[in-house]
């Protein structure tokens, strides 16, 4: 437990004091993430919505203890792995397996928490997340799609036992986001955490039966972010899986190919776990 806890306190110590994730041609390449800007141009770049019971019968065919977000993170650090080989990225040429500990890309990850019912009555806070961001490696260094699967949920549980979210809570709340730290401090730590990371992940359950909005029923949903980073923005609703991604078009080159990048690893996870792909005429 002592160890849990100081690897927590590191952790969360280098979200904005760390090393800057590797510098593969999805983060803009060498020396691109230290000296991050923001442009004010991004692409809204949406996947084919896949059936949610197909990711399921994923995270099954894997085993136990696996879940869809193990699977739609794994499938992401896919992604990343299959645009490097693309784009023939030569740090991934270089590296590879190779460079172990020294090859590592990481995903913040949403991490929400319970509101206390006085917050959710109250009309001034209702409608405002009580969250934080959490950093979790991103298997893209590895070749296999089961490998890349099976890291993920390694590293997803151990994140899980750990207090990590909520050591990072506490930080956010009480000495970056307190009352006596300055607004450039508050505003220097949030992008030196972000400019260190390769995307921002946030995976949000929605309503799994149809409903609808001004009389009409919702068939399909997405959300869209533009952050610094590219940003995954994931949403089930209904039954289906609503993907994208937010980026600079100028910094991820070809990246009108992801979409495709997208099913070609899906249907190698499915084909490796031997579970049946819907087709992909039926997507949307």
């Amino acid at each position: 437990m002592i160890g849990l806890a100081l690897s927590s306190v590191c952790t969360v110590a280098c979200i904005g004091l760390g090393r800057h994730d590797s510098p593969i041609q999805f983060t803009g390449g060498p020396g691109f993430l230290p000296s991050l800007k923001g442009n004010g141009e991004r692409s809204f770049v949406p996947f084919p919505s896949v059936p949610l019971s197909f990711i399921k019968a994923l995270k099954d065919a894997a085993g136990r203890g696996f879940t869809v977000n193990d699977v739609l993170l794994a499938v992401t650090s896919g992604v990343l792995r299959r645009h490097c080989e693309l784009v023939g990225d030569e740090f991934l040429r270089k590296g590879g397996e190779s460079c172990g500990g020294r090859f590592v890309n990481r995903a913040l990850i949403a991490v929400a928490f319970p509101r206390s019912e006085e917050e959710t009555n109250d009309p001034a806070r209702a409608m405002r997340n009580n969250f934080c961001f959490v950093p979790a490696e991103m298997p893209v260094r590895l070749e296999d799609t089961v490998e890349r699967l099976k890291f993920v949920q390694r590293d997803m549980s151990n994140l899980k036992r750990s207090p990590t979210a909520p050591l990072a809570q506490c930080v956010l709340n009480n000495v970056v986001g307190g009352c006596c730290t300055p607004r450039p401090l508050q505003q220097k730590f949030g992008y030196d955490a972000v400019a260190r990371a390769t995307v921002i992940f946030s995976n949000v359950p929605g309503p799994q039966e149809p409903f609808c909005f001004g009389g009409q029923q919702i068939t399909g949903l997405q959300m869209i972010f533009p952050n610094l980073p590219p940003q995954v923005g994931i949403l089930s609703m209904n039954g289906k899986v609503f993907f994208n991604f937010v980026l600079d078009p100028n910094v991820v080159k070809q990246s009108e190919l992801l979409p495709k990048l997208y099913v070609d690893e899906l249907a190698d996870l499915a084909d490796r776990l031997k579970v049946e792909m819907p087709p992909t005429s039926s997507w949307s």
